[in-house]
């Protein structure tokens, strides 16, 4: 108890205090561990939902009124039923999401609901190989924090989420229509580059939706991989899961990149719905051409972060799958697997 008491405190309040101009990277308590160790140790008995996530469930639009985040939206909505518990980070991926789950499941916790957002982005390389992203110290850590008979918390390095040069990652090939661009060096040129003109404006939103939407997507995809891996798991321990593709900028990306965009993206999203499938214990959907331009942050966003008509229009779609599950399971008693403790 000792330790993960330090492990708050120092995360929320000596973190802010500490000089990071030496230039290294800030080591933290790795707190989604910290969370689950808390969870399987509380004697509540309410019902509570664990939703895996990247910066959409935290980033909040400089020009929003209401300040609240997309998973606080939701929780507003189905909170007579159960708590949210948000594990997310900026740019991290579904292979992360598995450990946790797994770890969460050697703990014997079983949640009423697992919330799965699937990012199109992250099967790009522009997501999928950054160095910066991989998480390895966090994987690490989750294998640590198994071993260790105490279940402590290790330290891991704050990721940082602005993208430096590698030549390893910038020589990757990028398989994308309606461009001329054919490595991830060619697109970071242009993205990198701060046009004024109009025309060099459109074309530098133009390539970053090609660079973030359009690369190929292959079945063996190791991001899609990890998503089969947590939705077999879940089928396995019969825990209830909503998959959802995550909106995106569609109607932009129409806009700029014209008839390619449409019809890679169409394939992407091909892939990705015909290797997951719903079933007695999980929803699969695809909403990410839910949105239109005016719920992004601005018009020609080419990333997913909502401001807050669009995060309380993706609220309702969540929250509606959510209640759905939840008045169905008490209407025919929740799954029951091994000697699991549903929290």
């Amino acid at each position: 108890m000792i330790v993960r008491i330090f492990a708050y405190l120092r995360a929320k309040l000596i973190r802010p205090f500490l000089s990071r101009s030496n230039g290294l990277p800030e080591f933290v308590p790795y707190l989604p561990l910290q969370t689950l160790l808390d969870m399987s140790t509380s004697s509540s008995d309410v019902s509570r939902i664990v939703y895996f996530g990247d910066s959409v469930l935290e980033r909040i639009s400089r020009n929003d009124s209401d300040r609240r985040t997309l998973v606080e939206l939701i929780s507003t909505k189905v909170s007579k039923y159960a708590e949210i518990v948000r594990l997310s980070h900026g740019a991290a991926h579904p292979g992360l999401f598995y450990a946790l789950l797994q770890f969460l499941i050697e703990l014997h916790q079983r949640p009423s609901i697992v919330v799965i957002p699937i990012n199109m982005r992250c099967f790009s390389p522009q997501w999928n190989h950054n160095p910066q992203w991989q998480f390895e110290e966090y994987l690490d850590a989750i294998q640590k924090c198994k071993a260790s008979a105490n279940k402590t918390v290790p330290l891991v390095p704050e990721i940082e989420t602005t993208v430096r040069r590698d030549p390893i990652f910038e020589t990757r090939l990028v398989d994308c229509p309606g461009t001329t661009c054919r490595t991830v060096h060619d697109f970071r040129e242009i993205i990198l580059s701060k046009p004024s003109d109009p025309v060099g404006i459109r074309v530098r939103w133009r390539e970053l939706f090609i660079f973030h939407y359009l690369p190929r997507l292959p079945r063996n995809h190791r991001r899609l991989v990890s998503l089969l891996d947590i939705h077999q798991l879940c089928e396995q321990e019969r825990i209830s899961t909503i998959f959802y593709v995550t909106p995106i900028n569609y109607q932009a990306g129409l806009r700029l990149v014209d008839g390619p965009f449409a019809d890679r993206f169409a394939e992407n999203i091909q892939i990705v719905m015909s290797s997951l499938h719903s079933t007695s214990c999980s929803i699969v959907v695809d909403w990410s051409r839910e949105l239109d331009d005016h719920h992004f942050f601005h018009a020609d966003d080419p990333t997913e972060h909502l401001n807050e008509i669009g995060r309380a229009r993706l609220a309702e779609l969540v929250a509606g799958a959510i209640v759905s599950i939840l008045k169905n399971t008490s209407k025919t008693g929740p799954s029951q697997k091994g000697n699991s403790k549903k929290f």
